[in-house]
């Protein structure tokens, strides 16, 4: 049975009057991706949050599903809003969420993952991977490590943490 492709609503995504298989480069690619074939969604796990001045930061451990796409300026982004509780109650906290990014700087082709744990971005967590001058193949990624890369926030803290990325 052929899998197809859906739209964040759950909807079957269609190319002018075809159905859009998962296989099928049309109407949901990535240019930063290989072969330009971008997954429907993501699942992001991240394990290990430690506190700062916030005691609850292990309530941003789990596992997030990231399933609204858009690609401009050559950034493709997958992104789930209003997706955290308000765990420590600073200025400034509102909607928050996290997002996946495939770019390319300079010759190098990254994956990142954001948690923006404020509204104003001034709170975030990071972390990356560099695939050098290779497009990652995002559509068969699986159980992908990324590394810790920014840690802005002076609530919790992801010197620690974990973050897995899988294709869905």
């Amino acid at each position: 049975m052929a899998k197809v492709r859906l739209n964040a609503d759950g909807t079957v995504r269609t190319c002018g009057s075809e159905v859009v298989l998962h296989s099928t480069n049309c109407c949901e690619s990535c240019t930063k991706c290989d072969g330009n074939d971008a997954p429907q969604a993501w699942s992001i796990t991240i394990s290990g949050i430690t506190n700062d001045n916030c005691t609850d930061c292990a309530n941003y451990d789990g596992t997030y599903t990231l399933a609204s796409f858009i690609e401009t300026g050559g950034v493709c982004t997958w992104s789930a809003g209003a997706v955290f509780d308000d765990e420590c109650s600073i200025d400034g906290f509102g909607t928050r969420g996290i997002s996946l990014k495939v770019y390319q700087s300079g010759a190098d082709f990254i994956i990142d993952v954001q948690m923006d744990l404020n509204t104003s971005g001034s709170e975030d967590l990071k972390w990356s991977k560099n695939y050098s001058t290779t497009k990652p193949d995002c559509d068969n990624l699986s159980g992908e490590s990324l590394a810790t890369t920014t840690d802005n926030s002076t609530e919790c803290s992801n010197g620690s943490a974990t973050c897995t990325i899988t294709a869905l």
